[in-house]
């Protein structure tokens, strides 16, 4: 081949290279936001703490999610506010209580966490 012949070449082939990297952005691009859209929720509590003992019959169930993700409470559908943030308070009975968190997203993926909590009463003592 002539050398003029890669000289005249030279702009069709940085077209193709860079149609290729944008072809390649967007396949990325597309590839990262479907992953997030099918991923598991996240979900974080900070209260109940995991075997933990609890002297009160009340206890407040607070974690943190996304924003747009549904959570429930042992069931019952709380709201979480515009930073996913999340509040429940619940009443427990004597002895061991399950606490099931499920965030859910609206495309049906799931995160549960599970906590376990004694509600022990304190009894009054009283020196007579």
């Amino acid at each position: 081949m002539a050398p003029w012949v890669l000289q005249k070449d030279i702009p069709g082939i940085l077209r193709r290279a860079i149609a290729l990297t944008v072809v390649a952005g967007l396949l990325i691009y597309l590839g990262m936001n479907l992953a997030g859209t099918f991923s598991a929720p996240p979900l974080d509590l900070e209260t109940p703490i995991d075997n933990s003992v609890n002297a009160a019959p009340d206890l407040l169930v607070k974690g943190l999610t996304n924003p747009e993700t549904r959570v429930q409470v042992n069931g019952h559908e709380t709201i979480s506010n515009i930073k996913g943030n999340f509040e429940e308070p619940i009443i427990l009975n004597p002895g061991l209580n399950v606490i099931v968190v499920r965030a859910i997203k609206k495309y049906g993926q799931t995160t549960t966490l599970i906590r376990n909590v004694i509600f022990k009463e304190q009894k009054d003592i009283s020196l007579k």
